[in-house]
């Protein structure tokens, strides 16, 4: 499991089990998601890492590189993917 997955598991917790009684239950969230996560986050940092040693022929730059893309990669995930919250009681 990469650090994209252990970042975005929990929050797939609410789309799951769907809230009150199974209401806005979304398990697109497994087979849709989860997979285009999994992908995104082995596949574009290794991009990254390799079109840089590519260009620049430095291994230590390269990795800089790909952690850095990887850290924007999961900040631009969380800041964008918000699943369904359960409205709050007021009552």
């Amino acid at each position: 499991m990469c650090i994209r997955d252990s970042a975005w598991a929990p929050r797939a917790r609410e789309n799951i089990h769907g809230g009150f009684e199974g209401m806005h239950r979304d398990l697109s969230v497994l087979y849709i998601d989860l997979p285009l996560i999994a992908a995104g986050g082995a596949l574009v940092p290794l991009a990254a890492w390799l079109l840089t040693l590519r260009a620049l022929r430095r291994p230590w730059l390269a990795a800089a590189i790909a952690s850095g893309v990887l850290a924007l990669g999961i900040w631009g995930l969380l800041s964008w993917w918000t699943p369904y919250g359960p409205p709050e009681f007021t009552g």
